[in-house]
């Protein structure tokens, strides 16, 4: 019995000193692991305090993101508004009922032939019409839907780089001259004219050319500004008018000479590069 009694205490006594054993190394390490984390607190702190007073060290130093590498795009070719093909009404029709928004049709449209389709419809003179802003948006003129002169200048020019001098006229609308009511001095000279204007395809521009003529000189061949040097018909500045005169076929001619006055007017107008209507004040 005594053996029996003697074993257990020592089996107790054993079992006592394990569970001693395990609950001060668990205290170890919780100590340790606090001391860690003070540590790194205080390692942390440390960098915020060299950041904070050492403005030359960036923050990439402590922290780099890492690198993402982009995977190259598909090969796809290249859209062009000029050399994909023109896209037609069925891929260009399926924006919804009130819908806005432009489809990826839409990026086919060849604008070259869409620009050379509204300069080339056919207007009207003096014209009010939703197409008329459609042109004007085009050849970048106030968008207010009336045909008149400075849509007329703008459409003028827009047509150049496509038809030429000669052949930009063909579609140009006759000019109205506003009401201006031209005297007999000046009527007399429109058989001239319209042949002059011929020669570049401007005939309908006649009524406007006569109106110049009228407010420069009422018609008189003789007409002389005193103040300018300005001679003749159209009011040819005299330090100008051989030069022009011998391009248009009239060297030597006088500024008072009508034909030769009408016809380097038509010439400077619609032939030299630096032509146009802003040479004159009366417009």
């Amino acid at each position: 019995m005594q053996d029996y009694n003697k074993r257990t205490l020592l089996l107790l006594g054993g079992l006592a000193s394990i569970f001693a054993f395990i609950a001060v190394d668990a205290t170890d390490s919780k100590e340790k692991h606090v001391q860690e984390e003070h540590e790194t607190v205080f390692e942390i702190s440390l960098v915020a305090k060299r950041i904070a007073e050492t403005p030359s060290i960036q923050i990439e130093k402590f922290y780099r993101p890492p690198e993402v590498k982009e995977s190259p795009p598909p090969d796809e070719p290249d859209i062009s508004l000029y050399q994909e093909p023109v896209a037609t009404l069925e891929q260009t029709a399926t924006v919804p009922a009130g819908g806005r928004y432009l489809t990826p049709a839409f990026l086919d449209v060849e604008w070259n032939e869409v620009l050379l389709s509204v300069l080339t419809a056919e207007y009207t003179f003096g014209e009010n019409s939703d197409r008329v802003r459609s042109l004007q948006y085009f050849i970048g003129v106030k968008v207010d839907g009336v045909y008149g002169p400075a849509t007329y200048n703008a459409h003028n020019k827009a047509l150049y780089p496509f038809f030429g001098t000669l052949l930009s006229g063909d579609y140009l609308p006759t000019w109205i001259s506003g009401g201006v009511t031209l005297i007999a001095d000046v009527e007399r000279w429109r058989a001239t004219s319209l042949e002059a204007l011929s020669l570049y395809g401007q005939e309908h521009q006649i009524d406007r050319f006569l109106r110049v003529m009228q407010c420069e000189s009422r018609g008189l061949p003789d007409a002389f500004n005193a103040s300018s040097g300005a001679s003749g018909l159209m009011q040819h500045l005299e330090n100008y008018w051989p030069w022009r005169a011998k391009m248009a076929g009239f060297e030597g001619a006088s500024p008072f000479d009508p034909v030769a006055n009408i016809y380097t007017s038509a010439w400077l107008l619609f032939e030299h590069r630096a032509g146009g209507w802003q040479h004159w004040e009366c417009k």
